[in-house]
């Protein structure tokens, strides 16, 4: 081939060769705004699930906080009914005290031989003439006859009248 020869077949391949180029720039452009598109879905995606997870860490976030009120609210009611139970147990026990102090004082009433007779006479009426009596030093008598004994001590009445006003103690904590 020849010079001219050359020049010429480059003349009759301009438009073939500049129709490739174009397809080219059609295919690359094509794939760049491909690319592109893809890449704005992706970024899309990403911020999306980012988005999710935040949300997700905050309601978690926000749970967790919940809970940790609850516990904490839980723990400061059960330190408050701890508390309150031992100020009535304290309260119940200073009132236990104080009655049995008022009803030991009894044996220093100029009163208390006859209380002491009528509690002699009371257990002799129950068990019989042959029982077996005994003064408590704390005051009152311990009666006993058989297999049968019968406690009329200061300290038991003092009991028992703290059982029956049970009902009514416990009204005060309520």
């Amino acid at each position: 081939m020849t010079a001219l020869d050359i020049a010429s077949a480059r003349r009759a391949l301009r438009p073939v060769r500049t129709a490739l180029q174009e397809r080219a720039r059609d295919d690359a452009s094509r794939v760049i705004a491909e690319a592109e598109r893809d890449a704005t879905r992706v970024a899309a995606d990403a911020r999306s699930r980012a988005q999710e997870i935040l949300d997700a860490a905050r309601v978690a976030g926000e749970a967790d906080a919940a809970a940790s009120a609850n516990a904490e609210r839980s723990r400061t009611r059960r330190a408050l009914r701890g508390n309150e139970l031992a100020a009535q147990r304290a309260a119940e026990e200073r009132l236990r005290d104080e009655v049995i102090t008022a009803v030991r004082l009894l044996r220093t009433d100029a009163d208390y031989p006859v209380l002491r007779d009528r509690l002699r006479e009371r257990a002799f009426a129950l068990l019989g003439p042959d029982a077996v009596i005994t003064e408590d030093p704390a005051g009152g008598v311990v009666a006993v006859n058989g297999g049968r004994r019968l406690d009329l001590r200061l300290d038991v009445f003092a009991a028992r009248a703290l059982e029956r006003f049970g009902p009514r103690l416990d009204g005060l904590w309520k």
